[in-house]
This record gives C-alpha cells, structure tokens and sequence, in this order.
C-alpha cells in the first residue's frame, strides 16, 4: 500500500486506504516442499482489512491495487529503498540471533539460502547496491524490473481466503468468486537455485555483544523422526543451553529449535558475551545428551512445553490466516494432527538416536558481532562487513 494506482498518486492512494480500511499489505512467503527440502512453494500475498460496513469499498480498493499498481513514482520508489535499507541495518542487532541462524541454515539448505538474501542478512548488501544505484540516478531501470515482476504475480494463480461474520461469508466468496480468477491449485513446487552460503560465517557491525548460531542437518518434517527432533531441541534447551549459556556464559539467552521444513537443526545464543566459548558449547551438545540422566519425566516435560506452545490461543482471524497458508503450503489438517500425535510415542531412546544421528555430523557456525570479535574467529570463518 505504499504506491499509487490508476489514476491515484501514492498520497491519494494512502488516504483511500485509511478512509475505509486498516491499510493495505503485502508479502510473499517461500517455504520448502514436504517431498524435497531443496524445492519449494512461494506466494505473494496482498491482503486488507476493515468495519464490515466499509467491506465492499475495501474489496474494490484491493482489487485497482491488484490491478494497476504505479511504478512510475520513481522519487517515492527510492524514498522506500532508502527507508527500507535503513530499517535493515538499524535491525540487525535487534533481531541478531535469527539473522544468524537464518546465516548459518544457508549453508546446508537452499531455501535458507534464498531466504537468506532476500529478508536476511544477505539482503544487506543488496539493498546498498540499489541506494548506491539511487545515488547516482538511476531508479528508472529498478522501477522497470518491479513492474516485470509485479506482473509476474498477476498472471499467477490466485487463492483468497475471506475472513467475516459467519452471515456475511458468502456474499463476500460469491464476489470473489465472480472475479473468475481463482484456482484450486497451491503454489507449484519451483527447485531453488540460490547459492548456499560457506559453512562458518561472520558478520561485523556495530554491537557490544555476539550473536552465534550453528545449524545441523537432520531429518525434515516428512520423517517419522520428526517427534523425537523437536523433543531433543527442547531437551537440550531446558537441560544443557540455558545453564551454559545464560547462567554460566553470561548471554541474555541461548536455546535449540527445530526447522522441520528445512530439515535443518540450530543452536543459538541471544545477546552474548562470548563467541568462541558459545560455540565450543555447541560443540559439547552430543556429549551433554549422552551423560543426561534420561527418564519419562524429562521427557514429559518436553512434550508439555511443545503443547503449551502449539496450543497457545491466537485471535480467530489469525489462526484462520495461519490455517489457510499451511494449507495453501500442503500441510493439511491431518499432516498436523499426526505431527501431534507422535509427540506422544518420543522415547529417551528416540531423542538420543536423533542426537547421535544430527550432533555427530557437520555443522556450520555463523555470528554476528565486532570488529574486535570477528578478529579472535580462526582464519577458516569468511567474514563480512555489514
């Protein structure tokens, strides 16, 4: 909602949106395939919301953005370049520890790795590319190329999902529906061709503390492993991470999670002192769950952590969100359901052949930190200068 459409200027634009709705926004999403993590299903989403009495302006106003988006506002276009390369590099330290595992998942997935360029820490350098561009005035070729892409999407297949007072649903789906624009289809399944990244990694901006990760392989979310995965990171987490990290290393916070749809496992730590001595940590992981005192409990633990986090309420109209684009993405209901179930079946025997099958294999490590600390790295780590 941040451009003009038809006839409207970008202001004239902003000021339709907030006269009748919430605003209008837009993302895509790209997300590895069940059957091959290194292929993948992507959507763009354009979507509003507003008072059930402003519905059918709101649907009209997301349908002439849909349709003739303006990208002949070249001075607005690098206004919202510069803006967003701003907002990128005042948000790294904030959102340090993702952007480091996001860094790290690079190297063994592609997808990661695509995600890596286009939303992390390799997007950085993109986007001084395009102000550089900018700079010397030359917006009109960077508008040309959004233009080709945004028209890309509109020959797209196109899902909606309404979201309204039960009574009002299908008057709203029949208006939809009269479009004659809709499939069935979701997203067909592309293979990835972004690069991966090196295997150990460092980026240096300005921060008093470091951000580490370590990212493994393991079995993705078609595996029947996927149960006794997801109960290891929450293990290693309560159990070993926590005390190591926080409570002897002195970080704000470290932990393990699971990246199913990557097949993907990674260690963190959140706000750090230390660098080498974290991923030292990491590398004590395997041996940490071999001397574990195994037992139901502990398990238990766990799987009740992994519930009271799946189970979480949200608001209705975001579960309903999350409900359509999981299975837009191929993850029905039943899928999920029989994710669930397997929590119950984790055996301490389970968790340890998953921690010896991930922990002994290869391991990329990434960080984000200082100059000073990018100097005590080894010579083996590529380092970038943020």
């Amino acid at each position: 909602g941040e451009l003009g459409f038809g006839h409207q200027d970008y202001v004239e634009a902003q000021n339709l949106q907030q006269s009748f709705t919430g605003g209008i926004s837009a993302f895509a999403s790209v997300r590895a395939s069940l059957a091959n993590v290194d292929e993948a299903g992507a959507f763009f989403v354009l979507s509003s919301r507003s008072l059930a009495r402003n519905a059918s302006k709101m649907m009209a106003l997301l349908n002439e953005t849909a349709q003739g988006l303006r990208f002949d506002e070249t001075a607005r276009i690098a206004e919202l370049v510069r803006q967003s390369n701003t907002r990128k590099q005042m948000g790294v330290v904030n959102q340090g520890h993702s952007l480091a595992m996001l860094a790290a998942s690079a190297a063994f997935s592609k997808v990661s790795a695509l995600n890596h360029q286009l939303s992390g820490l390799g997007s950085l350098a993109y986007f001084k590319g395009l102000v550089a561009k900018i700079a010397e005035g030359d917006v009109a070729s960077l508008a040309a190329d959004l233009a080709g892409l945004y028209e890309r999407f509109q020959q797209a297949p196109q899902s909606a999902m309404v979201i309204a007072d039960e009574a009002e649903v299908p008057q709203w789906v029949d208006a939809l529906l009269a479009r004659g624009t809709l499939t069935q289809s979701g997203p067909a399944q592309q293979r990835i061709l972004a690069d991966q990244t090196a295997i150990e990694t460092a980026y240096v901006t300005e921060t008093e503390v470091n951000f580490c990760a370590a990212a493994y392989r393991c079995p993705s979310e078609s595996s029947a492993a996927v149960a006794a995965v997801q109960v290891l990171a929450a293990v290693l987490r309560n159990q070993y991470l926590h005390a190591e990290i926080r409570e002897k290393g002195g970080a704000y916070g470290g932990g393990a999670s699971y990246d199913a749809a990557n097949g993907l496992f990674r260690l963190y730590s959140y706000r750090d002192p230390e660098l080498r001595k974290t991923f030292a940590v990491f590398d004590g992981a395997l041996d940490a769950v071999r001397s574990m005192k195994w037992s139901s409990n502990l398990i238990e633990e766990a799987v009740l952590g992994l519930m009271s986090s799946q189970d979480a309420p949200g608001s209705p109209a975001g579960e309903a969100r999350g409900d359509f684009y999981q299975q837009l993405q191929g993850r029905s209901h039943a899928h999920r359901r029989a994710h669930r179930a397997a929590l119950f079946s984790v055996t301490p025997e389970s968790v340890i052949d998953a921690a010896e099958q991930i922990l002994s294999g290869g391991r990329s490590l990434s960080v984000v930190t200082d100059l000073e600390g990018a100097r005590t790295l080894p010579d083996s780590f590529q380092v970038t200068q943020l």
